[in-house]
């Protein structure tokens, strides 16, 4: 049962992550934390007052933009950011290859020998992957056992 909640989390970020980026980012911002939150709790083994924490602040650092018109600081942190959420739950490396994932994909799809490589809708749906492998990764190594 549990490898296919991993499956609906992988799915649901590269979806929805996507598909935020397509111009419903209401999908990206709201619906991917709302599906993650739904997730986690069937997943089990997580106090709902952590899933619900978690999810909000995931939903709060999908809001944070990294458009043309931040700095490359900015676009950093935001980054650095989306493993925040996952950490309330629980540690894993997934953590730490969430932020060097998404700072990298970032910067090789916007340097111009790479770009071709790195189409956006890619780095988007990478994003969502990786945001998910996270929740799973610390799911195996909670804070909070009950």
């Amino acid at each position: 049962m549990k490898e296919f909640l991993y499956i609906g989390m992988m799915t649901a970020g590269v979806l929805l992550f996507a598909l935020g980026g397509t111009g419903f980012k209401w999908a990206r911002r709201f619906v991917f934390p709302g599906v993650m939150a739904v997730l986690l709790y069937f997943h089990g083994g997580v106090f709902p007052l952590m899933i619900l924490s978690s999810c909000l602040l995931l939903a709060f650092i999908l809001c944070m933009g990294y458009g043309e018109s931040k700095t490359w600081l900015y676009r950093g942190l935001v980054f650095a950011s989306y493993a925040l959420p996952s950490l309330l739950i629980g540690w894993s490396y997934w953590a730490g290859i969430l932020v060097v994932g998404t700072i990298g994909m970032f910067a090789l799809s916007n340097f111009k020998p790479t770009e071709i490589s790195f189409p956006w809708k890619l780095v988007e749906g990478g994003y969502g992957f990786l945001i998910s492998a996270s929740f799973i990764g610390a799911l195996h190594n909670t804070w909070v056992v009950i």
